[in-house]
């Protein structure tokens, strides 16, 4: 595993994972018609969405702190 130099780096990497998560969930969610499998869906793209806020909330007080 590569080693990550920063604190920003290492958010802008996690940034990137969860947008494209949050992408590839919005792809995914045209094929599901299933109302259990679509409720799941639901349910992981909104702590994906919660999980890219949170991170975003980090990243604001890493750069007042600096």
């Amino acid at each position: 595993m590569e080693e990550t130099k920063n604190l920003a780096e290492l958010h802008k990497e996690i940034s990137g994972d969860l947008l494209d998560s949050i992408q590839m969930l919005e792809v995914l969610s045209d094929y599901i018609y299933d109302s259990k499998e679509g409720a799941v869906l639901d349910i992981i793209k909104a702590k994906t969405k919660s999980a890219f806020d949170k991170v975003s909330d980090c990243r604001r007080m890493i750069y007042i702190c600096d």
